[in-house]
């Protein structure tokens, strides 16, 4: 197909002008008192005043052409009380998981003390994200971020500490007013605890392909019958929340099956719990299988409505996803110190093993990972707070795929620094590495499931925002207009130098309008790259799990550019410390994820046949034919 042609399933308009979001196409894209009521005793963000609005979807704007550029106003406590209220809350968390916490003796014992739990009933920390409707202390985003990241330092009551906030978000989103009124106050007093019985062996890449039935029986009740894996928490569980297949009607027709969640009383006949499985870290928070042996169940105990399982299962987790981003920053903080203290320490040629340029290299990047990290954490927590309404789901999950792709970056770079002895038993870093690696078992979702989600997702708003283009594009001779701003487009997308807007930079401190011009090179390339996809593929693209999980992953290093963007602007403009080096280091990380982005762009750009691709696709279909590896050995000769 030539280019004319290509270029007609482009959008007409690059960056479309919504209020909120805000339009780089907008005359003016700095915030002026007559877009917001300027007030003394509160910060020049935009933050103070946007409280009660509604804030559309980032991610999903970014695949129908939309940039958000009130997301480059890194947002903040609005006033000194706020900020100090909150330090002042996580300080005591922070003192007893740094120096009371035994991890070590929680990975021996492979147990949680009851002295850990009892600190955090009283705290309050399981009833952060419950209202006080409930007896919960119903945090701020930002506050409970850094409570989390001061309890990640331990990797085992941070995933037990997830757990909990899954079957809460389950609650609150689900539950009815019965539900609620019984259950939330004892999950956030501590006094009950929760499994989430949701993973199968069969289970893959569609998550909700399960076994556990559910037949509806006489006076309202059901009987649950299969078995679950991999459930945290189980042996210490009073109750399991499960997620079952369920049936309209009595005629089992796999084609008419929905998935339904249980509550299910530990207490109740035909629940065996197996022995805990050996775990490679977060020992703490045993893992056991769960089976259920004609397990009755009333039809009080559904939540939600029938069929609502896959709703409850992706939107409760989403929603913990922050969570466990900022739980992740915790335990990566404790590494890259530990990391630290053994380069001062360690000497190579009487000289400290930081002095070596390799070294320093490996430090800087394991910093600028976490950097970048912390940054988009609070830039959606801070944006959840900021507004009443926010559809941050796909930018949880973002966070969470970015958070657990980089901690493997910063383990690796940390055993290029420390050697052979970070395997060593008896190495404090061996136990957090094994810790970091446990994260994977404690997910419940599989990264490219997460990142499919997130592009599948992406996709349906582009569609509805194209709909129009695509039906002008399919006929250019009746909108010759149309096909002509679009052949510019498309021409300009293709360029290695585009011609921009320069907006972007408006938004940001003047230092770094060349990094906020590389941000927008890609929102350029990334509108062009999503149409092509979809004129390219139709509705095949929804089964291409490649070209899904890299515009994923496209969009991935978009959001960590804008907050990382965000930040050093707000840091630079008020004069924090270090702000000079957040400043250059801003500017390395947005190269880094430009260049990334521009490998992205001509992989998906090129096809599966000129990259190659289509070559390894063909490799991995013949290996399971010949049962394994099948070429012949490097020595074999024609005899």
């Amino acid at each position: 197909m030539n280019s004319l042609n290509k270029c007609c399933y482009i959008s007409n308009k690059l960056f479309k002008y919504t209020r909120v979001p805000r339009s780089i196409h907008t005359t003016s894209c700095a915030l002026s008192k007559s877009d917001v009521d300027v007030h003394e005793d509160k910060p020049s963000s935009a933050s103070a005043e946007v409280k009660g609005k509604v804030k559309e979807p980032f991610i999903k704007n970014l695949f129908a052409g939309l940039f958000d550029t009130e997301m480059l106003v890194y947002p903040e406590y609005k006033t000194r009380e706020e900020l100090v209220s909150a330090i002042d809350r996580v300080a005591p968390i922070k003192d007893f998981f740094v120096h009371v916490n035994d991890s070590k003796a929680i990975d021996e014992e492979a147990k949680i003390p009851d002295s850990v739990l009892a600190f955090m009933r009283e705290n309050n920390v399981f009833g952060s994200i419950i209202s006080k409707q409930f007896q919960g202390t119903d945090l701020e985003k930002k506050e409970y971020m850094q409570l989390i990241e001061a309890v990640g330092v331990d990797s085992s009551v941070s995933n037990l500490l997830f757990n909990h906030s899954v079957i809460t978000n389950a609650f609150l989103l689900y539950g009815n007013d019965s539900q609620k009124e019984k259950y939330l106050p004892r999950l956030g007093s501590g006094e009950w605890n929760f499994a989430y019985a949701f993973n199968e062996k069969i289970s893959g890449i569609d998550i909700m392909d399960i076994a556990v039935t559910a037949k509806p029986m006489a006076d309202k009740k059901w009987s649950l019958t299969g078995s679950k894996m991999w459930v945290a928490n189980a042996d210490r569980a009073d109750f399991f929340l499960v997620v079952a297949k369920t049936w309209d009607h009595k005629v089992e027709d796999s084609m008419a099956a929905k998935t339904t969640f249980f509550i299910v009383d530990k207490t109740l006949n035909g629940i065996k719990v197996g022995e805990p499985l050996q775990q490679l870290g977060s020992k703490g928070i045993s893992i056991c299988n769960v089976t259920f042996e004609d397990t009755v169940v009333s039809e009080e105990d559904i939540l939600g409505n029938i069929g609502d399982g896959y709703d409850i299962a992706v939107n409760s987790m989403s929603k913990g996803k922050l969570a466990k981003s900022a739980s992740r920053l915790g335990l990566l903080k404790k590494l890259a110190d530990m990391v630290s203290e053994y380069t001062i320490q360690t000497k190579i040629s009487k000289l400290p093993l930081h002095k070596y340029e390799m070294c320093r290299y490996n430090l800087g990047r394991i910093m600028s990972d976490i950097y970048s990290i912390e940054s988009l954490v609070y830039l959606i927590a801070g944006n959840q707070d900021d507004f009443d309404t926010f559809d941050s789901i796909l930018e949880e999950l973002a966070a969470d795929i970015y958070s657990l792709e980089t901690s493997f970056d910063v383990i690796q770079r940390c055993i290029d620094i420390i050697g052979p002895q970070t395997v060593l038993k008896d190495s404090p870093l061996e136990r957090i590495l094994r810790d970091s690696y446990s994260y994977l078992l404690h997910d419940l979702i599989p990264t490219d499931v997460k990142k499919i989600y997130v592009t599948t997702n992406g996709l349906q708003r582009a569609g509805k925002v194209a709909h129009e283009e695509i039906k002008k594009a399919r006929n250019p001779l009746n909108f010759p207009m149309f096909t002509l701003k679009s052949f510019v487009k498309f021409d300009n997308a293709l360029r290695e130098d585009p011609k921009l807007t320069g907006e972007l930079r408006q938004m940001v401190h003047p230092a770094l309008g060349a990094d906020a011009d590389k941000l927008e090179h890609c929102l350029i390339r990334f509108e062009y790259i999503v149409k092509e996809m979809m004129r390219r593929w139709g509705k095949e693209l929804l089964d291409r799990q490649y070209e899904l999980i890299n515009l994923s992953n496209y969009a991935t290093s978009m959001l960590v550019m804008t907050a990382v963007l965000a930040r050093a602007s707000r840091s630079y403009c008020i004069g924090l410390q270090n702000a000079d080096m957040e400043r250059v280091l801003c500017s390395a990380l947005c190269h880094q994820h430009h260049q990334k982005v521009k490998r992205i762009f001509d992989d998906l750009n090129d096809g599966p046949i000129e990259t190659g691709r289509a070559v390894f696709l063909k490799i991995g279909e013949d290996a399971p034919n010949n049962k394994g590896y099948f070429f012949s050995h490097a020595v074999s000769r024609n005899y």
